[in-house]
């Protein structure tokens, strides 16, 4: 190319003709500058299909870390939700002294959570956070540890409540066997059925077990208020998961 343009230039120059020789200097010009537009292009090209791959690749991983702390969440509320009416029927005979003691069957809805982090901690560790390109599902996602350290926080709470004060209270004034005995456990009854009644009727009058059981009651409905709102948090970046997925694939 330089040899072409210098004997080209050699001919110009003899011909007398500099003003042609300045509008091919100038296309040579402007082509290069063309060619250097275009490999650009295709090298950008190249980076963007690289960071579209690699955002595709975190959208999967997201959702399928949501999907497994979705059902984790399901679990734990089904279970709370059964340990909040049990509560409920035990206040219910307290407030009536109803004193049914075949009707005893307390369920206190224990149950912690061990959310999983590692797909969202990688990402933001590595800064492939970044890739994301939903300004709305980013926004969630940042926020998404915090409201779930805050909701295992509160279940703590309860486990603390269950095992520091209900049980070791439980211990003093009932039988393990009747109310919580399953299988062979069953066989070390060592009271009677009257004897049991008793045991209970006095456990139902005591003010600290009626206290317990009002706490237990405050903070399994605490901890299903909070699951309201993780669970709506989990459906909408789950939502926007699915739609950037699709929108992403439909591209690539």
């Amino acid at each position: 190319m330089i040899l072409f343009f210098r004997k080209l230039r050699k001919q110009l120059a003899d011909d007398n003709k500099p003003l042609k020789y300045l509008r091919y200097a100038i296309g040579e010009i402007v082509l290069v500058v063309i060619g250097i537009l275009i490999a650009l292009s295709i090298n950008n090209w190249n980076e963007h299909r690289k960071e579209s791959q690699i955002e595709i690749k975190a959208l999967i991983d997201l959702k399928n870390e949501f999907l497994e702390n979705k059902a984790k969440i399901e679990e734990s509320v089904e279970i709370k939700k059964n340990g909040l009416h049990k509560t409920t029927m035990l206040l219910e005979m307290i407030k009536s002294q109803s004193e049914e003691f075949e009707n005893f069957n307390i369920s206190y809805g224990l149950n912690t959570i061990n959310p999983s982090f590692g797909v969202i901690d990688k990402l933001t560790s590595t800064g492939k956070i970044d890739y994301i390109e939903n300004d709305s599902l980013k926004k969630l996602l940042s926020g998404w540890k915090d409201l779930m350290i805050d909701y295992v926080e509160v279940e703590k709470y309860h486990r603390d409540l269950v095992f520091t004060k209900i049980f070791p209270m439980n211990d003093k004034l009932m039988p393990v066997v009747p109310f919580w005995g399953t299988g062979e456990i069953q066989n070390w009854n060592f009271y009677n059925d009257a004897e049991n009644k008793l045991f209970f009727e006095n456990a139902i009058h005591n003010l600290e077990f009626q206290n317990n059981h009002i706490r237990n009651y405050q903070l399994v409905s605490r901890v299903l208020d909070q699951s309201d709102k993780v669970m709506n948090t989990v459906n909408e970046i789950l939502l926007l998961l699915d739609s950037e997925i699709q929108k992403k694939s439909i591209k690539k």
